[in-house]
């Protein structure tokens, strides 16, 4: 059960971090409109002419990790993060402040129970309450933020097959490395 709370831990942790930043950054202001950050699959998001300016967070592949002296971690998250919104450069703009947000991305054990923590208080709902109890990160591993490049046919294929209108996109993977690994 532990790896169920994980992935949903990690990805509420990564929904909060590009949340907290669009405030730090105060990208509503500029937009004029306030951002919203989803964790939908693609095509449960709404596109029309009128679409509002939002980036969505869609888990869409877990690989094994296979680097030794994995304990808790075992898998990698890959994510496609995509920009949505109706005026001229509003895609630009959050596509920047996502690669800001994930850019030296590190979140360690004590910072995902604080993120954990801070969801339980906001949303009183079980889940939340449960993955504080499970040891969803080893005390010596960090979950990095890695960019990963998509080829034209790559990104051709996932919004095919997601069947969703396409919008301008970064993917990243996320995975645990111990200290040692973080270090070299």
């Amino acid at each position: 059960m532990v790896a169920a709370f994980s992935i949903a831990a990690v990805t509420a942790a990564l929904k909060s971090r590009i949340e907290n930043w669009l405030v730090e950054q105060s990208i509503g202001a500029h937009l004029g409109a306030d951002v919203v950050v989803s964790a939908l699959p693609p095509d449960r998001i709404s596109t029309a002419a009128d679409e509002r300016p939002q980036i969505n967070l869609f888990l869409s592949t877990l690989t094994p990790n296979t680097a030794l002296h994995r304990t808790v971690f075992p898998f990698d998250l890959h994510y496609l993060i995509t920009a949505y919104g109706s005026a001229d450069f509003q895609h630009e703009l959050l596509l920047g402040v996502v690669i800001d947000a994930m850019h030296n991305l590190e979140i360690n054990a004590a910072s995902l129970r604080v993120m954990i923590a801070a969801l339980a208080a906001r949303e009183h709902t079980s889940l939340w309450t449960a993955a504080l109890e499970a040891n969803l990160l080893g005390e010596h591993e960090r979950l990095v933020a890695k960019p990963q490049f998509l080829t034209y046919e790559e990104s051709g294929r996932i919004w095919s097959s997601l069947q969703a209108r396409y919008r301008p996109s970064v993917a990243y993977r996320i995975t645990a490395q111990t200290r040692d690994e973080v270090a070299r």
